[in-house]
Formats: structure tokens, sequence, C-alpha cells
């Protein structure tokens, strides 16, 4: 998306209707199509004092990483991959299964292999509780270091999912008049609300910067030249509204 940022209306032929002389900040927001990045070099060429046009941020989709078992259809094939599964998620170095749930389940896979035709769709089903249950553990330890989320579901021999998660973009990011400065600026919200801001330096750790009841807030202190990365959640009475997609900026 761009911006048009002025100080003076009668620039932009958008007029005072009581003093059209008046010079006050208008900010116009502008999709990033063809014609408004050819509007943006043809400002830029004139070079006019007041006119100042930027690339805001740009979004990238949320993908959270799934783990999944993957059962095979045959019996004997089940057996073997539960097997795989329980063995690989002793011996995690990124989970700490304890040696009970390892014994636990052991046994439903012992059961199951032993199964009669009568009493295999029981026993099935006791094994894919026991599998899903130590599945959560190592799905939990991927949520809380997303960095490392496919090298820890993949450590319990379960297999990888990306999901994107759909999400509009609920707030703005520019370079602010500071050097190293950004700007944030989201949708105001209702009474008793407040907006949480998250930055992150690499787009994978993320850190809470402070809360604000209003919709606009600062990131001071950034290295220009590089990447800054950006997460908004409008919080209400009833909860969070749910955290936009990241949104990253060059910072100037």
């Amino acid at each position: 998306m761009l911006f048009l940022r002025t100080r003076n209306f009668k620039q932009l032929n958008l007029f005072n209707s009581k003093n059209p002389k008046v010079k006050m900040k208008k900010v116009i927001y502008l999709r990033n199509t063809k014609a408004n990045r050819t509007l943006a070099e043809k400002h830029n060429a004139k070079k006019k004092v007041g006119y100042y046009i930027i690339l805001l941020a740009l979004p990238l989709p949320i993908h959270r990483v799934i783990a999944v078992l993957e059962m095979p259809a045959g019996n004997a094939d089940r057996g073997v991959r539960a097997k795989d599964i329980s063995v690989a998620a002793a011996v995690s170095t990124y989970v700490a299964v304890p040696p009970a749930t390892i014994t636990a389940l052991n046994l439903l896979i012992a059961n199951y292999n032993g199964a009669t035709p009568a009493t295999r769709t029981n026993l099935y089903r006791l094994l894919l509780n026991g599998l899903n249950s130590l599945m959560r553990t190592f799905q939990t330890a991927a949520d809380a270091d997303s960095a490392n989320a496919i090298a820890i579901i993949e450590s319990g021999a379960f297999r990888v999912k990306n999901v994107a998660i759909r999400q509009k973009q609920e707030f703005e990011v520019s370079n602010g008049l500071m050097s190293g400065e950004v700007d944030l600026i989201a949708a105001g919200g209702k009474s008793h609300t407040c907006h949480d801001w998250m930055y992150s330096a690499d787009g994978t750790i993320f850190t809470r910067m402070a809360p604000t009841v209003n919709a606009e807030t600062h990131k001071t202190g950034l290295t220009p030249g590089t990447y800054a990365y950006f997460t908004h959640e409008l919080v209400t009475k009833d909860g969070g509204q749910g955290v936009s997609q990241i949104v990253k900026i060059i910072v100037k």
C-alpha cells in the first residue's frame, strides 16, 4: 500500500471550506497498484515540498506448523508406524517424554498388534488416543518455539503440515520522521479496548511492546537498513480479537 502525505490541503485540491489557506497534515492511503506507483514516481520526480510517497510495510502470511499422525491403512503398517513414533519420542532431544508415557504407549501397541478382528477396532481407538496425547505434547513444544517447530515435531516421528492463517491487515506500519523510528497505526476500537503490539527483529521471536489505549504507537531505537517485524491485536472486554498477520518494513 502507498500513502501520500502533504502539509497543505491546497496542494491536493482538498480545500478547507472555512479557510482554504490553512496548512495542516493530510495522509491519503492508496492501494499498491500500477497507477498509484506511477503517481508516486511522478511526485517523487517533482520533488515538491510537502509531498511524501512511501511504500508501506508488506504483509507476510503466518504459517502455523501442525503435527499430524498420518497413520497407514493396513493393520500391520499401523503397528509399525506407532512403534516408530514411540521409539523416536523416547529419544527426542527437544521434548522430554516421561518413561512411563512410553511404557504405556508400548503396551497399547502390543495389544493392538495382538488384536483379533473382534477386538481390533476398540484397541486401535485406544492406540490412537495414546498417540494423539503424545503428539499434543510435541505440538505444544512446537507452538512455544516457532523457530524450531518443524524439528521438534519431526523429532517425535510425526509428520508436519503447514497451515496458513488467513487474516486481513488490521494495522499499518511506516517509517517515522526520525531515523530508526517506526510508526504503527491500527483501526480504532470501541471504548474499554486496548491495542497489543509485538515486535521482532527476525520475524520469528517476538517481544511484547507496551499496550496502548490509543490506536497508534511508535517503535524507536531500530537500526536503519534492517527489517523490523510487527503484529497487532485488538483486545476488548471479550478478550483478544485475533492477531494480525506479520508485517515487515525496512527501517529508514
